[in-house]
């Protein structure tokens, strides 16, 4: 659920980085942590997520963790982490 309300806060930190449209599946995001930091019965969350951005027929480019702070007033992507590149094809590049 957070995944797909997070959509098009995903795609904003990730064509950020890459400065480029990249694509990402939904069903392919690892929840890192998932937590709030105010404690119980409070409506404050961080989500880390880590997404594995590609291009093309599913290239993968990269390996990326995102934070993002989810309140009542909003998204705040917290943290972008690229953790790891992949080489392209000639052709891609």
């Amino acid at each position: 659920m957070f995944t797909t309300l997070l959509f098009e806060n995903i795609q904003d930190g990730l064509e950020s980085y890459y400065k480029k449209p990249v694509q990402y599946d939904l069903f392919d995001i690892k929840v890192l942590e998932a937590i709030r930091p105010d404690g119980y019965r409070t409506f404050g969350f961080l989500l880390k997520l880590q997404v594995k951005p590609f291009v093309g027929a599913h290239n993968t480019i990269g390996i990326d963790n995102i934070t993002f702070e989810i309140s009542p007033s909003g998204v705040i992507m917290k943290k972008f982490e690229h953790i790891k590149s992949f080489e392209l094809p000639l052709y891609l590049q």
